[in-house]
C-alpha cells in the first residue's frame, strides 16, 4: 500500500496528461488555418510524448521503490 501511496502523485499526473491528450484528439480545430491545425497537432504530439515519458518514469519508480 505504501508503494502505491508514494507513486500516487505520478499516477495522477499521468492520468491528467492522458485526459489532456484525449481532449486534444477529440477536439480538432476544424476549418481553422493551417497554422492553427499545425499548432494543434504539435500539442497532441507533445502530450503523447510526455505521457510516454511519464509512464516510463512511473515504471522505473515502481520497479525501484525508495
Amino acid at each position: 500500500m505504501s508503494a502505491y501511496m508514494d507513486l500516487e502523485p505520478q499516477i495522477r499526473d499521468l492520468v491528467q496528461m492522458a485526459e489532456l491528450a484525449r481532449h486534444y484528439v477529440s477536439n480538432p480545430p476544424g476549418t481553422s488555418s493551417e497554422e492553427k491545425k499545425r499548432a494543434h497537432a504539435e500539442r497532441i504530439c507533445f502530450a503523447i510524448s510526455h505521457i510516454a515519458n511519464m509512464a516510463n518514469d512511473l515504471e522505473k519508480a515502481w520497479e525501484s521503490p525508495p
